[in-house]
């Protein structure tokens, strides 16, 4: 596996599935996480000049999409070890249209909890635990390294060595000899799939491979074969190598059974051998230890930007609303991924756009409802004196207008503006819509016709301190009665 990181600002996301001038096979291009659309607005609200890091990870051959899906899963959450959910947007998309299968990563430069700039990767830094995170994934999944001398083993002509010869010729030492083993009965058991039977991979090891002969040793009670190098040579011990007439026991004639090699029983309880285990635990260790140190990192760095970030949603969220209890979501998925989460996030935009936004501003913030009628309501903030006229459109959604800037917005315009969140994550919205849904939408929808007037009937009645005379009753100049206000 190769890992390359990069930075950039141009509209990588567009490239990722339509390829240079719209020539990708969009059958064989994946997305294995995130929203591309969300990524791509994300990175170009930055302020920075490169707006995000791009990640390749390529892999030697083609794999199956569910098994680059597991790489990824565990690429990601290595990679992201350092940080909450909430404070990374990532996208992945999975290309197939090439000789070797790999996958992209797209991660805006942004800390969406501190609204920082996101220290993810610097080459002198965090080179050497990038080098683990390869490493450690090469082993788990059995890929080919960039260290590896030779390319990963697709087919059975590739399965095992071309010429071991050529490869084994500075074999002397007894670590040589070991590792040489380990490697050759670590691709037997990886490749023993791709053959028929027993005489079949014996037969083709004896080809690329000088194997002397094949034996069993009664002292250590194991089979081996005995393989010559070119300036030495070795056994390789295995009960592969029992070629069903080498160890044997005698019967009550006196007569000598030979043990023989059940090929299937070997093929099946292979599935769940990894000749690697050991090599794997050290880079495990070596991984979590260089993971730790990172983290250790970027707490020190952002630390205390981050507690102050989680104290502030915590004070709009927490406090107010002592009747909302926070609940973990059942989710069927034991690892959800980014894209589940956004389904969730965007059906939840929607209901809160479909939402009274004076019942979310007078619950959740410093405003107090002033008037309400069948199809309108007028909410002020206590503090900065602002006046909105709340009402719904022909599509049922709640919008709010400054009456004298006739700036305004949707409910999720209203929350990004006075939650003073980077971002509106499920861990925000959650104890509203939680308060919201024990609610109903109270409010008609209103005309273009009535809708101006009430707003030309706010202006006239606000003094010059932008106070509003809160005895007043509107009449319009198209409406047949007087709307009657009423307290909410």
């Amino acid at each position: 596996m190769v890992i390359m990181v990069n930075s950039g600002s141009g509209n990588l996301a567009d490239y990722l599935i339509n390829g240079n001038d719209n020539k990708r096979d969009k059958d064989k291009v994946f997305i294995l996480d995130g929203d591309l659309n969300l990524t791509k607005k994300i990175a170009e609200d930055t302020d920075y000049t490169e707006k995000h890091f791009h990640i390749v990870v390529s892999l030697k051959g083609k794999y199956e999409n569910e098994v680059v899906s597991d790489i990824y899963k565990d690429f990601k959450s290595e990679l992201l070890n350092a940080y909450r959910e909430d404070e990374v947007n990532i996208s992945a998309v999975l290309h197939q249209d090439t000789d070797n299968t790999h996958f992209h990563c797209i991660i805006p430069k942004k800390n969406l909890l501190t609204n920082k700039k996101l220290d993810l990767y610097f080459d002198k830094r965090d080179r050497q635990r990038f080098e683990l995170i390869r490493d450690y994934i090469d082993i788990k999944y059995n890929l080919v390294s960039p260290n590896d001398k030779e390319l990963k083993p697709i087919t059975k002509a590739t399965a095992i060595t071309k010429n071991w010869k050529s490869d084994t010729k500075s074999l002397k030492t007894k670590k040589d000899k070991a590792e040489f083993e380990q490697e050759l009965l670590n691709k037997i058991h990886s490749n023993i799939h791709l053959f028929k039977n027993q005489e079949e991979l014996l037969n083709y090891l004896k080809e690329n491979i000088d194997i002397e002969k094949f034996g069993y040793d009664y002292k250590k009670n194991k089979f081996y074969a005995t393989i010559k190098h070119e300036f030495t040579k070795q056994r390789v011990f295995s009960d592969i190598f029992n070629t069903g007439d080498l160890k044997y026991n005698l019967n009550s004639k006196n007569e000598k059974v030979y043990e023989k090699f059940d090929f299937d029983e070997f093929l099946f309880s292979n599935k769940k051998t990894d000749l690697s285990h050991n090599r794997l635990n050290k880079l495990r260790d070596k991984l979590n230890i260089a993971n730790i140190k990172y983290s250790d990192f970027i707490d020190n760095r952002i630390g205390k930007a981050r507690r102050k970030a989680i104290d502030k949603l915590n004070n709009v969220i927490e406090p107010l609303n002592k009747d909302i209890t926070f609940k973990p979501s059942i989710n069927k998925e034991e690892h959800p991924t980014f894209l589940t989460q956004n389904k969730k996030l965007y059906k939840d935009l929607d209901f809160l756009n479909k939402s009274d936004i004076s019942q979310v501003a007078t619950k959740f913030f410093d405003f107090k409802e002033l008037k309400r009628g069948e199809d309108f309501s007028l909410i002020k903030n206590d503090k900065s004196n602002e006046l909105f006229l709340v009402y719904k459109d022909k599509n049922d959604y709640y919008n709010y207008i400054n009456p004298a800037s006739k700036v305004g917005g949707t409910t999720v315009d209203f929350l990004g503006k006075f939650l003073q969140a980077p971002f509106l994550s499920t861990f925000v919205i959650d104890p509203i819509i939680a308060y919201l849904k024990e609610l109903k939408s109270v409010l008609k929808e209103i005309s273009k016709i009535v809708l101006n007037e009430l707003l030309e009937g706010i202006l006239r009645t606000m003094d010059k301190s932008n106070n509003l005379d809160t005895s007043m009753t509107f009449k319009g100049r198209d409406m047949a009665l007087n709307r009657d206000l009423k307290p909410y």
